[in-house]
């Protein structure tokens, strides 16, 4: 017999004896599958449950795929950072300008944690996992981590169904594609975000929230598309000078040395990158007029839509701040904003909104329905199906091979985002419309 027959084999024996055993004892099995019930109705054990359920999870699928060529980025940049004079790589850092090897768009706070997971992966490593499990392990805890201030969220607010709220998020396939099989980390400073808005909201601690803020800054700096909504929205002058002095002061202290030792290409390359353009939102549909009548449309587009994203980010703070939007609503709706008008996106960028999704969840339960499933679907086509070979091929490839690649001009996959970002521009009218119309109801 080969090695499959006879696991067939243990596997049928093991549960034929199971079901032998529960048939023979089977009030005592139902008195103790009741116990469990009853168990499980405690909240905060059936939190812990869905945590670390959520824990391994992510753990598996972090260590199982190295998913994307960015993997090699990390590990290179956690290489350079221990051994980069041995390796012949320069200064020995990310940020020397010319990049010969490797060219950083992270705060150096990003590269120092690298730097730390190679060392680990060096050092401590008795089962020799794999390295990019390593660099993933900051982004699959902050996952757990948000989740449970999700959670926290809900009973802080009083809202419904906190535990649905919180595995929502722990189980929701952007946060399984984004942080565990990519490993991108837009959830640690999704994690310290919230973190920040919790001690702000429940705590009043309004310096500690300027200094969580910066640090999720200091992982990765869209935050900072939201701080002139937060700024606003900080209740008393005190407090917002301090948020004006602290998180440059914290955001400068925790990306030392090299924001003094290459501070210009440290600014250049986190604070000035661009990415590719004419894929996702104004720009892409400028492309596709460019492709059909032959004109310049795009160009135009894309020389100003960073300005204009700028101000509509501005003019969107203004408008929630002064119809006095709740927290969640308001940041959503910036995020909402920024989708819409920038002309660059990134599959990773799809797990920017969903926690505040979640938490709006009674509120927007079919639009978040509808951007659940156009991201994953997009998402499924970028990263494919966790190795699952045969769902892929019906799922990605038939329809990849027989339709998409039939289709005149269509861009596969990039232009799969374009529903994406349709759903993006009906989820910021939705909210422009039933926010104002919450707070008129609220005031009455």
């Amino acid at each position: 017999m080969t090695v499959t027959s006879w696991a067939a084999l243990i596997l049928v024996s093991s549960v034929t004896v199971i079901l032998i055993m529960i048939a023979l004892k089977m009030p005592r099995f139902l008195a103790k599958i009741r116990a469990m019930k009853n168990l499980f109705k405690n909240k905060k054990i059936s939190l812990v449950v869905v945590l670390f359920a959520a824990l391994i999870l992510h753990l598996f699928i972090a260590f199982q795929f190295e998913a994307t060529g960015d993997s090699g980025g990390w590990r290179l940049a956690g290489i350079t950072g221990l051994h980069g004079g041995q390796l012949g790589m320069g200064n020995g850092t990310v940020y020397d300008g010319d990049c010969p090897l490797l060219c950083s768009n992270w705060p150096p706070l990003t590269y120092h944690y690298y730097i730390a997971m190679r060392w680990l992966y060096e050092n401590v490593n008795p089962l020799q996992w794999p390295h990019w499990g390593y660099n993933k392990l900051l982004p699959v805890l902050s996952t757990v981590g948000i989740a449970y201030l999700l959670y926290k969220y809900a009973l802080l607010f009083k809202a419904r169904q906190p535990l649905f709220l919180s595995a929502l998020y722990a189980f929701h396939p952007l946060s399984l594609y984004v942080s565990a099989y990519h490993g991108q980390r837009e959830s640690v400073w999704l994690f310290f975000l919230l973190l920040s808005l919790y001690v702000w909201l429940k705590y009043k601690q309004y310096f500690l929230f300027a200094i969580l803020f910066a640090i999720s800054v200091s992982v990765k700096i869209p935050p900072l598309l939201l701080a002139p909504f937060l700024l606003l929205s900080l209740p008393t002058i005190k407090s917002k000078l301090g948020f004006i002095l602290i998180v440059p002061f914290v955001f400068f202290t925790l990306n030392l040395p090299e924001i003094v030792t290459y501070k210009e290409n440290v600014f250049k390359q986190v604070f000035f990158y661009g990415g590719e353009v004419g894929w996702w939102g104004f720009s892409a549909v400028a492309v596709k007029i460019d492709v059909l009548t032959g004109t310049s449309i795009s160009n135009i587009v894309a020389s100003s839509s960073k300005a204009l994203q700028y101000i509509a980010v501005i003019l969107g703070s203004i408008y929630f701040y002064r119809k006095k939007f709740n927290a969640f609503e308001g940041l959503l709706g910036i995020l909402m904003i920024v989708f819409v008008f920038s002309s660059i996106f990134a599959p990773q960028y799809m797990l920017w909104p969903l926690p505040f999704m979640v938490l709006l969840y009674n509120k927007y339960k079919k639009l978040l329905l509808i951007y659940s499933i156009s991201a994953a679907y997009a998402a499924m086509n970028v990263y494919g199906i966790f190795g699952i070979r045969f769902i892929e091929y019906l799922l990605v490839n038939l329809p990849q091979t027989y339709i998409y690649y039939k289709i005149p001009h269509l861009t596969y996959p990039l232009d799969l985002y374009f529903p994406l970002w349709i759903v993006s521009v009906l989820f910021l009218i939705s909210i422009i419309q039933n926010g104002g119309a919450y707070v008129k109801r609220r005031k009455k």
